[in-house]
């Protein structure tokens, strides 16, 4: 009965004898992996086990008849190269059994991910911190020449109050060019985090983004729209990065659409894709630019109608994020009658 559980499952499984140290069986996914046979001694097992971990995993098995080992994850060298498996041990349920199961899998990949993610949340917190602290300064200095100007209102002097708007005018860009430093280092720095590619509504994440933009439409002086004629559309996507994808375009789209304009994102599906277009109504692209609009060089970055500098990522990480994704991106525009950009990703079959 175990021998087909073992030979059916998708673990590694191996059995041994903890007084004997002999190994009793293993499956076929175990012996392909790691080159075993029967009868051999399991110390060969773990021989290429990390030196703490394999202590760490001795000292435990001699308490394996009172609680199993569950959960434990060890690592394994060979050739410099470090995999991670993850280990649940049982003993046979007999007192006078010294047979131990061993049924285990390698986590790797989750592993990595997880520490990257935890390498790039420490530099993001790090960024924010030293952004906190000088975007804080600076708004401080910006409230108290605030109150200069009020001061100087009072007694008409206009010269102080040209001086405090011209220093609160240097600040507020100075600072907006940190922010936006820091937000194109933020996008980059994603591109070093493993897709982490999970089967999602793409209905509901783009929707639930596009209410937060919604509720800004009074102070962005545009009109947001969103239309899907399905309520649920499931892909398999970066969730993370498929947001951020959509901001910068959203972004962009703010830039060069004219108050009054209109943002649209709008979701289709056909047997094999979705296709997700971002459209605005604005000033579009220029013939002499449209060849060069996922340069990685910025022959295509341009000033923004009230003056917004060229700060973002560059359309060409937008293309890289979305082919790696399995997608590509595509776009239209004509030069007074907006631009629309077209993410196109593969269905999966479930």
């Amino acid at each position: 009965m175990m021998t087909k559980f073992a030979e059916q499952t998708s673990f590694m499984v191996v059995s041994f004898d903890i007084l004997s140290n002999r190994l009793i069986f293993i499956n076929t996914s175990a012996r392909q992996r790691f080159n075993l046979q029967e009868g051999g001694a399991f110390d060969d097992f773990i021989d290429n086990m990390i030196i703490e971990d394999r202590n760490l995993l001795q000292l435990k098995l001699q308490l394996i008849k009172e609680k199993p080992i569950e959960g434990l994850i060890l690592r394994f060298q060979r050739n410099e190269i470090i995999s991670h498996l993850k280990f649940n041990f049982y003993h046979f349920n007999s007192e006078d059994s010294s047979q131990v199961l061993s049924i285990f899998e390698d986590v790797t990949d989750d592993v990595e991910f997880e520490e990257n993610i935890l390498k790039h949340n420490a530099k993001k917190n790090a960024i924010l911190n030293i952004l906190s602290h000088d975007v804080a300064g600076a708004l401080n200095t910006a409230s108290k020449l605030v109150e200069l100007a009020y001061q100087s209102l009072e007694k008409q002097d206009f010269q102080k109050i040209n001086s405090a708007l011209f220093a609160i005018d240097n600040i507020c860009k100075g600072n907006i060019s940190i922010i936006n430093s820091f937000l194109k280092k933020e996008f980059v720095t994603s591109m070093s985090v493993p897709l982490n590619m999970v089967r999602q509504d793409v209905v509901q994440s783009v929707k639930n983004l596009m209410d937060q933009y919604k509720l800004m439409g009074h102070q962005l002086e545009v009109e947001v729209i969103f239309n899907c004629k399905k309520n649920q559309i499931y892909i398999e996507i970066d969730q993370d990065k498929l947001i951020q994808i959509l901001n910068n375009l959203i972004s962009n789209a703010l830039k060069f659409t004219p108050k009054g304009g209109a943002i649209k994102i709008s979701i289709e599906e056909s047997v094999d894709f979705v296709q997700i277009c971002v459209e605005d109504t604005g000033i579009g692209i220029p013939e002499t630019l449209k060849d060069h609009i996922f340069s990685k060089f910025g022959e295509a970055n341009r000033t923004g109608l009230n003056g917004e500098q060229s700060h973002g990522v560059g359309l060409w990480i937008i293309k890289f994020l979305v082919e790696w994704m399995g997608g590509n991106i595509t776009f239209s525009s004509f030069e007074n009658f907006g631009t629309s950009f077209y993410l196109t990703f593969p269905k999966k079959i479930y």
